[in-house]
Order: structure tokens, then sequence, then C-alpha cells
């Protein structure tokens, strides 16, 4: 007896050192992420011990991870392989799958109460009619007809509660779907062996996340300044969330670095166009041509702490800020019967990284746009949206009697252009038009009638006109000139 239970105590020992030679780890957490346009390099902090076992989504490269020994400590081994995991689920989706496995449940449940009730039903038209008298037979046909509805019934309702069901399960599924990571049942399992005492940091590099910068900007209209607010639009979907420092890089690492040369400048006869030839290019043979990728020297890096789970929209802040600028409210009769109230930075004194903005004034929302990448000093222009107390309107002339306003080699145009403040403050406004200017020597502008007289006009035709209005008041525009050309020619407004 006692041999046996020594041979007990030795298979359990063998049992209990083959299991747990190596510490797990535990679920990670990234301490710190560098996170680029397209694709991150997140950190873990894990204490130096003996053995340690670490499984990190196959979401991440195997050949990116690397291993950076605080002092004190030394790696003395690292091995790695992948395993399967199905019945794990990213940190930040249990509450939805557990979600979708109820409804699947349910619409389990209810899947098979309709088929025991179908089988019922079944049962009871296979029945054979028991009695010897007329009223015998006609009694049970009667109550097997009442059994046979109410059964009939039940099977409708539970029809349509299995049609509710698996439709809310879909849409569950679909949605659990579509946030769970590329391979998240496969998982990186490192094996780490290391001496001394501190901490090792597992870095590791994912093209499942990005980032990209929005604004929100508010317009006063009382001062003119710009109230903005920097938000970072993150995605994470690497299956581990974030929690700590993340470093936000407006460039992309660069993955080789090679000596610029200058090629050199010919000059050549242009060759006559081959149209087959280019058709043929436009075809191509189905192989892809790797297009250069350029990047800007300098890297505008936001540094914030903060999370950001996995698998999970995440929007963090930051940081705000003021623009002073002037706000300009601009009338084109020929794009809109409303005015543009458009803000003017002159001088930049902050980067704008560019992206998607909305616009608010006075706290209203008003549009949205997107914002191209400007530096310091750099004149800005942002368009704020539509003011709709401020109307314009463009009307033809009409021509008095006896007065021609076509004729052979001639044709006279003339417009009125009004401008309506129906707000209470005095404003100044901006109103711009075109008249035509001519393509050929032969095509004549003449007769140009402005009251009043435009502040601008280029040699392009654009007329640009700065007005005074009072609250509650309107001033027009009277525009007319005449445009002649050969009387054998047609011509077209372009």
């Amino acid at each position: 007896m006692k041999t046996h239970m020594c041979l007990l105590v030795f298979i359990f020992q063998l049992f209990y050192a083959s299991h747990a030679f190596a510490s797990e780890a535990g679920a990670l957490v990234a301490s710190e992420v560098d996170v680029y346009p397209e694709g991150a390099r997140v950190y873990f902090e894990i204490p130096a011990q003996n053995s340690i076992r670490v499984n990190i989504p196959a979401t991440f490269q195997k050949d990116s991870i690397r291993i950076m020994p605080s002092h004190g400590v030394q790696v003395t081994n690292f091995n790695f392989g992948i395993m399967d995991v199905d019945d794990q689920v990213p940190p930040g989706l249990e509450e939805l799958a557990q979600t979708v496995l109820i409804a699947k449940k349910e619409k389990d449940l209810l899947a098979a109460q309709l088929e025991s009730i179908r089988q019922s039903i079944k049962k009871l038209d296979e029945i054979s009619v028991p009695g010897k008298t007329s009223d015998e037979i006609l009694e049970f046909i009667s109550k097997i007809a009442e059994k046979r509805q109410e059964l009939e019934m039940l099977s409708f309702e539970r029809s349509q509660a299995l049609e509710k069901a698996t439709h809310r399960y879909e849409v569950l599924k679909k949605e659990l779907d579509a946030l769970l990571p590329v391979n998240y049942k496969k998982q990186n399992r490192l094996l780490i062996q290391t001496k001394g005492k501190g901490d090792i940091i597992l870095s590791a590099w994912t093209n499942n996340a990005s980032w990209k910068p929005s604004y929100k900007l508010n317009l006063s209209s009382e001062n003119s300044n710009i109230s903005g607010t920097l938000e970072a639009q993150i995605i994470n979907n690497t299956g581990i969330s974030w929690k700590g420092l993340i470093r936000l890089h407006t460039t992309m690492p660069l993955e080789s670095l090679f000596v610029p040369k200058l090629r050199p400048l010919i000059a050549d006869f242009k060759e006559k166009e081959d149209f087959f030839k280019g058709l043929r290019k436009s075809i191509g043979t189905g192989a892809t041509t790797m297009v250069e990728q350029k990047y800007d020297m300098a890297d505008i890096v936001h540094i914030i702490k903060g999370e950001a789970l996995s698998s999970r929209p995440n929007i963090l802040q930051i940081e705000t800020f003021t623009l002073n600028g002037k706000t300009s409210l601009v009338c084109i009769p020929e794009l809109s019967g409303e005015a543009w109230a458009i803000a003017t930075i002159d001088s930049m004194d902050k980067v704008i990284l560019g992206g998607n903005a909305e616009l608010y004034i006075d706290g209203k929302p008003s549009a949205r746009t997107n914002l191209t990448r400007t530096g310091i000093g750099d004149k800005v222009e942002i368009p704020f949206g539509k003011t709709p107390l401020i109307k314009v309107t463009k009307e033809n002339l009409i021509p008095k009697e006896g007065q021609g306003w076509i004729g052979k080699g001639w044709v006279k145009k003339g417009y009125t252009i009004t401008v309506t403040n129906g707000m209470k403050k005095d404003i100044e406004v901006t109103i711009i038009d075109r008249i035509p200017t001519s393509a050929k020597e032969s095509i004549k502008v003449e007769e140009i009638m402005m009251n009043p007289t435009p502040h601008e006009q280029d040699k392009k035709g654009i007329i640009t006109w700065n007005m005074q209005l009072k609250g509650g008041t309107k001033k027009a525009i009277t525009v007319s000139y005449t445009v002649r050309f050969p009387a054998n020619k047609e011509i077209i407004f372009r």
C-alpha cells in the first residue's frame, strides 16, 4: 500500500513539473504604443522570471517580435510557435459575444418548440377515428379539430417569434464578426527564459491598427475667433487593449534608406502618340506595379495618455486651440442664393495635420469639410457654410420697348444682383460675379456698364464688390455688356 501511494505521488509530481515549468504572463495590456497612419508598434512590460509563457494574437507579425530586457536581466532563451484558441474572445467583446450566444440559444429553443408543435399536429392527423355511433364520431372529430386549431395558433406564434429571434441573432452575429480581428483564434505562443531581477519589454508590429486626425472648429460670429479641438480616431483591431502612453505619428517609419541621386535631364523630340499602345497599357497584363511612396522628413508626434479598446471605435482628444482670424461673408449668385461664411487666418501659428473637420457657427452645426495640411506661417481659408439670413438673387434685365438684345453679329446681356441683409446687425459682404472674356481676337466684349463700379476686376473677367449693408436692408448691382463677333459665326458661352 505504501509503495502504491509513493508511486501516485511521483506521477503527480512528474505531471505538475511538465505543465508548470513556466508561469503565464497573464492577459497582456499594452503599456506604450507607437501608432502610425497605417500600423502600430506595441510594447508590453512583463516582470522577468525564470520561465514565462506569453500569448500574443496572430494579428501581430511573428517576425517583428522583439525582447528588450531591463538592466540586470538577461534573456537566456526565446522560442515561439502558433497555437489555436477556439474559445477565446478578444477583451472588450466578451459582453457582445455572450449576447450573441444567448440570442442563438433563444433561436434554437424556439426552433425546437416549433418542430415539436408541428410533430404534434402531424400525429393528430394520423389518429384513427374511434366510436360506433355517429354522435361519438362527431364529438371526437370536434375535439381533434379544436386541439388542432389550438396547435396551429401556437405554431404561428412560435414561427413569428422564431423569425424575430433569428433576425436578432443574425444582426448581433454580423456585428460581432465585423469587430473580431483577423486570425483572432490563432496565437503566437512565446516561451521566454531569463536570469536576474527586473522587467522585460516585449514589442511587436501590427498592421491591424491605424489612426487619423479629425477636427471640430467653432467660428464665433462676434469676434471671428475659431475654437478648435483636435481628436484622434484610432482603430485597434489587434485583440489587445492599449492603456498608457500612446504616441501618434503623422508619417510612416522608413523601412529602407538609399542615397538620393539626381537623374540627368534630357531634351528629345516627342514621339507620335500610339493610340493602340496606350490602350494596351491601360488594359494591362494582370500584374501590379509598386507605387513609390514619399514621406515628409519631419514627423509630428502627439503624445497622449489614454485607453484604446480593441475592436471598438476609439476617439481620444489630443489638444484644444484657438485661431485668430477674420470672417468674410461672400455672395456668389452663380453658385448659391445664400452667402458663404469664410474664415481667413493670414498667418497660422500652429500646424494643421489635415483631415475631416466638423464645422460650427456659434455652437450650431454648419457644415463638414476636409482640411489640407498646413504649416506655421501659411495663410488658410476655411468655408464654414452658408448663412441663410444673407440672400442674393440674380435676375436678367427685361429689354425696353423697341430695344433689341440680339442682332446679327452681336448679343447684349444685362442683369441685376440684389443682396439682402436679413440680420439685425450691420455687415460687410463681398459679391463675386463674372463677365465674359474673349477666346478669339474677332470676339469683342464692349459697352460694359457696372453700377456701382466694382472694387476689383481681373484678366479672367472675375469682378468683386465690397458692400456695407445695414441690418434689414438690401442693395442692388446692375451689370450689362455687349458681345460683338463676325456675322457669319455663332458664339457660345462656356
